[in-house]
């Protein structure tokens, strides 16, 4: 529960896009810009998922 300020912590990236894109709109700033702001945001969040290495196998169970 929290107000209308309250983002979830998803991904920092996206949290500050959300946060910057509120205060632009807070302060008078045209809609489309914050939209921008947002939609930047999430490719660069994309972008910085598919960039991350894959997960290491887990190693085989030693016999012996």
């Amino acid at each position: 529960g929290g107000d209308q300020r309250a983002y979830l912590l998803l991904c920092p990236n996206l949290s500050i896009a959300a946060l910057a894109a509120a205060a632009m709109l807070q302060y008078g700033a045209p809609p489309e810009r914050a939209g921008w702001v947002l939609l930047t945001g999430l490719f660069m969040s994309v972008a910085a998922i598919l960039a991350l290495p894959p997960p290491k196998p887990e190693s085989a169970p030693a016999h012996g």
